[in-house]
């Protein structure tokens, strides 16, 4: 019953981190720091200060705090003590925001057409989200296919295939291979185009190829399509990025090979789920990745990232 705002205020105190109470309410760590600042400005005072990494509480912040504190406790009293209809609740994991930021923008798209859905989140590694699937502690995972074949007790509904492209130079022996396995890239040096480049939607592509940062034999990030050329042939590497963000035409006049990878990245639930609201949304998941849904949030994206080009030059 409290705005969301005053909830990441309350988060945030008793975390002592704006960060994680962001994670834990599934709100993008830039979005969080825009809520506090609109809540000192409507306030007008200062909320926290910075000490040793954490977030201290002002005088007049730990006065507000308390203040709120008790309207949470009387907001949770007075729902107890009504007889009301239960809202509907979903309950997701994902390993993380902000690997799945996706995610996140369907549910907020989500919320603003169905006000009477609430949801939590829950980021934890893959085996653990399958276990609390199965016991019913979170109502969908999402994730990549593959970290959920062969459990007959989950059903997999594939959103999208998550398109990775790997740039080989000239002459590297995987530009002969048909297919390009995971097992192939385990110790290649490999530079990865970094998250500001990757418009849309963004899965760590050592994650997707299940590739740690330690387990191949070198990685980097970089910047722009440029640095990468430039970082594969001085390591002789192999790069490692979204399809849709490269110029393909760009590469191949460099005399690189591009090899697609394909990862699906699905939503996956309970084998005989049939709650409305569950159902609903797995719909309007399949709906928002949606090829023709995705390719017009791309171009959105492009735009913006070429907008805030020139203003930065």
């Amino acid at each position: 019953m409290l705005e969301d705002n005053i909830l990441l205020f309350l988060e945030t105190a008793r975390r002592q981190s704006l960060n994680r109470a962001a994670d834990a309410m599934g709100i993008d760590q830039d979005e969080a720091e825009g809520m506090i600042r609109s809540l000192e400005r409507r306030l007008n005072l200062k909320l926290f200060s910075e000490f040793q990494g954490k977030k201290r509480l002002t005088r007049l912040g730990e006065k507000f705090y308390h203040g709120c504190t008790r309207l949470e406790e009387m907001a949770n009293e007075l729902l107890e003590e009504m007889d009301y209809t239960p809202v509907p609740q979903i309950q997701i994991g994902f390993t993380g925001t902000r690997d799945n930021q996706g995610v996140i923008d369907l549910v907020s798209l989500y919320k603003s057409q169905n006000s009477q859905v609430t949801f939590t989140f829950r980021k934890d590694e893959i085996s653990a989200l399958k276990n609390a699937l199965r016991s019913g502690d979170i109502d969908i995972a999402f994730g990549l296919h593959a970290g959920f074949e062969q459990d007959p007790e989950l059903k997999i509904v594939d959103l999208f295939e998550y398109p990775l492209c790997l740039i080989l130079p000239e002459n590297h022996p995987l530009t002969k291979k048909k297919k390009i396995s995971v097992e192939d890239l385990q110790h290649e040096n490999i530079v990865v185009l970094g998250r500001r480049q990757a418009v849309t939607f963004y899965v760590d592509p050592l994650t997707a190829c299940r590739l740690n940062r330690t387990g191949a034999a070198w990685q980097s990030e970089v910047r722009s399509l440029d640095d990468l050329i430039k970082t594969v042939r001085l390591a002789n590497g192999v790069g490692l990025a979204l399809k849709e963000s490269l110029d393909r035409e760009r590469l191949k006049d460099e005399k690189f090979t591009l090899a697609d990878l394909k990862f699906p990245y699905a939503a996956v639930l309970r084998e005989h789920e049939e709650r409305p609201e569950i159902t609903s949304f797995v719909e309007a998941a399949i709906e928002y990745f949606s090829p023709d849904a995705m390719s017009q949030r791309i171009k959105k994206a492009q735009k913006k990232a070429k907008k805030e080009e020139k203003s930065s030059q």
